[in-house]
């Protein structure tokens, strides 16, 4: 109504960071490469130095889950209640903001505030996140089987491309009958994946992708030839 003519090569070009598997089809002077998390400079802890005794899971919704969806929308608490039983050493990554809302958490739980995700990830048998692009492109980078609690639109987008690739399992906090119940899924479907070497070899696949595709500087040249 502005009078654009709308086309499908609008763009001059589109950079895609995810696995080529994973990319829409038909999308136009479309670039692919390979994406390289950074999440800002930060120490590493003395803990991350060490293997962990058991396997390692990585919790974490996010930082703006909150700020967007208010208290409802954080349930670590809860799913860390679920998660209370399992064998595992659960990694919780939260902001400063949100971590005085989980109050007594379960013995094999470590909390870490503003941990960066590419620094633990690669010490990690699983991750279970809201399906955000950074968080996901990361644990992909990382060959991280996923259990993926998407809440808003773009995130269940992201969820299902991920899972149709056998490397993410998908779970709904709407279809239990509360965050309890949502907690002992979260803990049945982490042990499951756990146990899944299909889901390992599917992040693993993933994880060969991002590696064979050109880096961010291999891709430099095509954003020059624009401007000639």
């Amino acid at each position: 109504r502005f009078g654009v003519d709308v086309r499908s090569n609008f763009f001059d070009m589109t950079l895609d960071p995810g696995p080529a598997s994973l990319q829409l089809p038909g999308v136009q002077n479309s670039v692919s490469y390979g994406c390289m998390p950074y999440n800002g400079p930060a120490e590493l802890p003395g803990w991350l130095l060490k293997p962990p005794e058991a396997p390692r899971i990585c919790v974490t919704l996010g930082s703006s889950r909150r700020a967007v969806m208010g208290r409802e929308g954080f349930i670590v608490p809860e799913i860390l209640s679920g998660l209370a039983d399992l064998d595992a050493e659960i990694v919780v990554a939260v902001k400063s903001e949100d971590r005085e809302l989980i109050t007594n958490p379960p013995a094999n739980v470590r909390i870490a505030e503003w941990l960066p995700l590419s620094l633990v990830l690669p010490t990690c048998s699983a991750i279970l996140h809201q399906a955000g692009g950074g968080t996901t492109l990361t644990s992909t980078y990382c060959g991280v089987p996923q259990v993926l609690v998407p809440q808003m639109l773009d995130e269940r987008f992201t969820a299902e491309c991920v899972a149709s690739s056998g490397a993410a399992v998908i779970l709904d906090p709407t279809q239990a009958k509360d965050f309890a119940e949502f907690g002992d899924t979260a803990a049945r479907t982490l042990r499951g994946l756990l146990a899944d070497s299909k889901a390992n070899q599917a992040a693993r696949g993933l994880q060969k992708e991002l590696e064979s595709q050109p880096t961010p500087a291999e891709i430099v040249p095509k954003l020059e030839n624009l401007l000639a």
